[in-house]
């Protein structure tokens, strides 16, 4: 075989290695298709409000009925330490006392009763405090289901699965500088647009990836919204939304 057929050859032989090498490397190769996103929390402060009032009106109510056992408690003990009284004068004594021994425990007796009832009107009462307690924690805490998310910029809809989370996280355009949302809370449609900034970095690998930063809440149509950090990057930055 001559020079060049046997060069010929080898070129053959050596180009599946280096081409299966070249696309190894190339798996690490291009822009990062890593999107920006920020956590968002809702609150439902109507609901909110409302429990919290009756939280208050609940415990109003159990100090009024701790104040009436209280009460109840001390006439209950002056009954019995008369009955006591009498019980040595009666002893001691040659006087007809066995009627009005009678009447003070049928006071006492019906006292008691009274004390009972309260008692128990105390602990339904609690159990009312106790149960809306939770229900607070649980609006408090964000849980809450969303019908849908629409970014109005990109036309782009998303889905958060039917279960009911604590926080979202919201997807950030990378091709513009801000994203402007449509969000279908229990039917009812609220808005929110995110202004930032973005910043391009080539990690060693010379891949791009979109850095958002500032993050500003430039308008929307919830009762109340609080962005934790304004300077801070999309993974740093918490907005909570009451509506």
């Amino acid at each position: 075989m001559s020079r060049a057929g046997i060069l010929l050859l080898a070129f053959f032989i050596g180009t599946p290695g280096l081409l299966l090498y070249s696309c190894e490397n190339c798996d690490d190769c291009g822009p990062l298709q890593k999107e920006p996103a920020v956590t968002l929390k809702f609150i439902n402060l109507d609901s909110l409000i409302t429990i919290q009032e009756n939280i208050a009106l609940l415990n109003s109510e159990i100090d009024t009925i701790n104040m009436t056992l209280e009460l109840i408690t001390g006439e209950i003990q002056f009954y019995n330490d008369s009955i006591q009284s009498l019980e040595l004068l009666v002893s001691d004594s040659e006087l007809d006392l066995e009627g009005l021994r009678n009447s003070l425990q049928e006071k006492t007796d019906s006292l008691q009763t009274t004390f009972t009832d309260f008692q128990n009107l105390r602990i339904e009462e609690q159990e009312k405090v106790n149960a809306l307690k939770l229900t607070e924690a649980d609006i408090e805490s964000g849980r809450i289901r969303i019908d849908s998310l629409t970014s109005t910029i990109t036309e782009t809809s998303f889905s958060f699965g039917v279960d009911s989370l604590e926080t979202f996280r919201f997807p950030l355009s990378i091709n513009d500088d801000s994203t402007r949302y449509a969000i279908f809370i229990t039917g009812i449609k609220y808005e929110l647009l995110l202004e930032y900034e973005r910043a391009f970095n080539e990690d060693e690998k010379s891949r791009i990836e979109v850095v958002v930063s500032n993050i500003k809440i430039g308008s929307h149509t919830f009762k109340e919204a609080v962005n934790s950090c304004e300077v801070c990057g999309s993974n740093d930055t918490s907005i909570t939304l009451s509506f």
